[in-house]
């Protein structure tokens, strides 16, 4: 899109020249055009209320096309007349370049945005990396925790296991020292 895009005056000359009305003449024409066509708007409903002949009313809607036609040309040779101002001083239009100033700010704030997610991303990248390495790290000693934990029960359990086999045998040694002694009483 150029930057400085003028506007040439030679257009809104030639139609100016085609058509020989100044601004201010074709206005006084469309307001004269629009007043004849709420005319023509009120003579169309009278007719058709009072019951015209079928002529009349084809002839009266002939007539007001040709209105129509004339507002639109009206319309249509008065808008270049508003750009005249930029046009006669030979300078981009006010709009064009307020629009491509406005265009380049939002371009250059969408570069700094894209800037600013890349430097979030990376940092949300290296902020998850270091988490999920604090994660492992964490799971890691719960599982060391819980290997020394069953070890320990494993101690534990072996020790009293060792005991009891221990008092078991002790019983059984009582047991046996009660059954193959010598009684008093039976003597």
């Amino acid at each position: 899109m150029p930057e400085n895009k003028t506007v040439s005056s030679s257009s809104t000359r030639d139609d100016q020249t085609n058509t020989g009305l100044t601004c201010q003449e074709v206005k006084a024409l469309r307001e004269k055009a629009w007043s004849k066509t709420n005319e023509d708007n009120a003579t169309s409903q009278s007719l058709v209320l009072y019951g015209a002949s079928k002529e009349n009313s084809e002839s009266f809607h002939e007539s007001k096309m040709t209105n129509t036609e004339g507002v639109n040309k009206g319309i249509y040779f008065s808008y270049p007349c508003r750009r005249h101002s930029c046009a006669v001083v030979n300078i981009p239009a006010p709009c064009v370049n307020k629009m491509i100033s406005h265009i380049q700010d939002v371009e250059s704030k969408i570069q700094e945005h894209l800037k600013r997610l890349c430097q979030l991303q990376r940092r949300m990248h290296r902020l998850w990396q270091e988490h999920f390495k604090l994660v492992v790290l964490f799971s890691q000693m719960r599982l060391a925790n819980f290997q020394t934990d069953s070890q320990e029960s494993i101690q534990k359990i072996l020790a009293v296991q060792e005991e009891s086999s221990n008092l078991m045998q002790h019983i059984l040694d009582f047991f046996q020292t009660l059954t193959d002694g010598p009684c008093e009483n039976d003597g």
